[in-house]
Protein backbone atom coordinates (compact mmCIF):
# COMPACT_ATOMS: atom_id res chain seq x y z
CA UNK A 1 0.00 0.00 0.00
CA UNK A 2 2.90 2.41 0.82
CA UNK A 3 4.26 1.67 -2.57
CA UNK A 4 0.86 2.70 -4.01
CA UNK A 5 0.62 6.11 -2.29
CA UNK A 6 4.60 6.28 -3.27
CA UNK A 7 3.67 5.89 -7.27
CA UNK A 8 0.89 8.32 -6.51
CA UNK A 9 3.06 11.45 -5.60
CA UNK A 10 4.99 10.46 -8.99
CA UNK A 11 2.80 12.05 -11.61
CA UNK A 12 3.89 15.65 -10.39
CA UNK A 13 4.55 17.50 -7.08
CA UNK A 14 1.63 19.39 -6.99
CA UNK A 15 -1.23 18.38 -4.90
CA UNK A 16 -4.03 19.11 -7.30
CA UNK A 17 -2.65 16.44 -9.27
CA UNK A 18 -2.35 13.62 -6.63
CA UNK A 19 -6.07 14.42 -5.84
CA UNK A 20 -7.07 14.20 -9.30
CA UNK A 21 -5.25 10.58 -9.75
CA UNK A 22 -6.63 9.76 -6.07
CA UNK A 23 -10.04 10.08 -7.49
CA UNK A 24 -9.65 8.48 -11.07
CA UNK A 25 -8.71 5.42 -12.30
CA UNK A 26 -5.08 5.47 -11.62
CA UNK A 27 -5.56 4.58 -7.71
CA UNK A 28 -7.45 1.75 -9.17
CA UNK A 29 -4.77 0.25 -11.04
CA UNK A 30 -2.28 1.16 -8.61
CA UNK A 31 -3.72 -0.28 -5.82
CA UNK A 32 -4.24 -3.46 -7.72
CA UNK A 33 -0.44 -3.39 -9.42
CA UNK A 34 0.56 -3.28 -5.48
CA UNK A 35 -1.51 -6.36 -4.48
CA UNK A 36 -0.32 -8.18 -7.85
CA UNK A 37 3.61 -7.32 -6.27
CA UNK A 38 2.17 -8.46 -2.62
CA UNK A 39 0.94 -11.74 -4.07
CA UNK A 40 4.37 -12.52 -5.45
CA UNK A 41 6.04 -11.99 -2.47
CA UNK A 42 3.42 -13.89 -0.62
CA UNK A 43 3.99 -16.90 -3.41
CA UNK A 44 7.66 -17.19 -4.01
CA UNK A 45 8.61 -15.87 -0.68
CA UNK A 46 10.55 -13.45 -2.50
CA UNK A 47 11.24 -10.05 -2.28
CA UNK A 48 13.88 -9.95 -5.12
CA UNK A 49 10.86 -11.53 -6.95
CA UNK A 50 8.34 -8.91 -6.07
CA UNK A 51 10.81 -6.63 -7.35
CA UNK A 52 11.65 -8.11 -10.29
CA UNK A 53 8.00 -8.28 -11.30
CA UNK A 54 7.88 -4.49 -11.06
CA UNK A 55 10.94 -4.24 -12.63
CA UNK A 56 9.51 -6.17 -16.01
CA UNK A 57 6.10 -4.44 -15.49
CA UNK A 58 8.12 -0.74 -15.87
CA UNK A 59 10.87 -2.51 -18.74
CA UNK A 60 7.86 -3.37 -20.56
CA UNK A 61 6.16 -0.20 -20.62
CA UNK A 62 9.26 2.26 -20.74
CA UNK A 63 11.76 0.18 -22.67
CA UNK A 64 9.63 -2.04 -25.31
CA UNK A 65 6.68 0.24 -25.78
CA UNK A 66 8.34 3.52 -24.59
CA UNK A 67 5.26 4.70 -23.24
CA UNK A 68 5.37 6.58 -19.18
CA UNK A 69 5.83 4.72 -16.29
CA UNK A 70 3.55 6.25 -13.29
CA UNK A 71 3.51 9.59 -15.37
CA UNK A 72 7.15 9.64 -15.95
CA UNK A 73 8.67 9.95 -19.66
CA UNK A 74 12.73 9.15 -18.36
CA UNK A 75 13.89 6.96 -20.50
CA UNK A 76 15.07 8.34 -23.96
CA UNK A 77 12.96 7.32 -27.00
CA UNK A 78 14.47 6.05 -29.75
CA UNK A 79 12.78 8.33 -32.59
CA UNK A 80 9.72 6.01 -31.92
CA UNK A 81 6.36 6.10 -28.54
CA UNK A 82 3.52 4.39 -28.36
CA UNK A 83 0.96 6.69 -29.61
CA UNK A 84 -1.95 6.76 -26.88
CA UNK A 85 -5.39 7.65 -27.94
CA UNK A 86 -8.41 7.20 -26.58
CA UNK A 87 -9.99 7.31 -23.26
CA UNK A 88 -7.97 7.43 -20.21
CA UNK A 89 -9.86 4.57 -18.74
CA UNK A 90 -8.31 2.51 -21.87
CA UNK A 91 -4.74 3.98 -22.20
CA UNK A 92 -4.10 5.59 -18.92
CA UNK A 93 -4.19 8.96 -19.83
CA UNK A 94 -0.56 10.47 -18.36
CA UNK A 95 0.20 7.63 -16.14
CA UNK A 96 0.39 5.27 -19.09
CA UNK A 97 -0.37 1.82 -19.62
CA UNK A 98 -0.53 0.73 -15.52
CA UNK A 99 -3.05 3.24 -14.78
CA UNK A 100 -5.59 1.67 -17.12
CA UNK A 101 -8.94 -0.62 -16.56
CA UNK A 102 -7.11 -2.97 -19.04
CA UNK A 103 -3.44 -3.09 -16.86
CA UNK A 104 -5.81 -3.69 -13.66
CA UNK A 105 -7.88 -6.60 -15.11
CA UNK A 106 -4.55 -7.60 -16.29
CA UNK A 107 -2.77 -7.29 -12.84
CA UNK A 108 -5.96 -9.11 -10.82
CA UNK A 109 -5.95 -11.99 -13.43
CA UNK A 110 -2.42 -12.97 -12.21
CA UNK A 111 -2.67 -12.18 -8.81
CA UNK A 112 -6.02 -14.64 -8.90
CA UNK A 113 -3.86 -17.44 -11.09
CA UNK A 114 -0.96 -16.86 -8.35
CA UNK A 115 -3.02 -17.92 -5.48
CA UNK A 116 -4.75 -20.54 -7.38
CA UNK A 117 -1.20 -21.94 -8.21
CA UNK A 118 -0.27 -21.35 -4.86
CA UNK A 119 -3.49 -23.93 -3.50
CA UNK A 120 -2.78 -26.54 -5.65
CA UNK A 121 0.89 -26.78 -4.30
Amino acid sequence: MLGSVLELIDVDPGWESVVEVALGDALAAVVVAGVLLGAVRLVTGSLAAAWLAHLAINWTQGGLLHSPISGLGFLPTPGYRAQMSGPAWLTGGAWGLEASIPAAAAFALVTFLLFAARREG
